[in-house]
C-alpha cells in the first residue's frame, strides 16, 4: 500500500477555484445564450412554453444555470 500526504487547500487556492469555475459556467452560458437567443434564467420556460425541446443540452443547460447560481451565492468565507 502506498500512503501519500495529502494537504487540504489554501483559502486562496480555494478562492481561485472558485473563479475560475464561475468564469468557466458563465462562459458556456454565455454561448447557450447566444446561440439559442435565451437567456439561461429562462430556459425551464422556454422548454415549458416549446420554445426549447427537451434535449441532453437543454438539460444540460439547466444544470449549468443552476450550479451558477449556487456557486455564485456561496459566501467565500464558507469555502475555507
Amino acid at each position: 500500500m502506498v500512503r501519500v500526504a495529502v494537504t487540504a487547500p489554501s483559502a486562496a487556492e480555494l478562492r481561485e477555484n472558485s473563479r475560475h469555475m464561475i468564469a468557466e459556467l458563465r462562459r458556456r452560458l454565455d454561448a447557450l445564450e447566444k446561440t439559442y437567443g435565451i437567456p439561461s434564467e429562462h430556459v425551464r420556460q422556454a422548454v415549458r412554453d416549446g420554445r426549447l425541446e427537451d434535449t441532453h443540452e437543454t438539460c444540460t443547460w439547466v444544470i449549468l444555470w443552476e450550479s451558477y447560481v449556487a456557486a455564485t451565492r456561496v459566501e467565500p468565507a464558507r469555502l475555507e
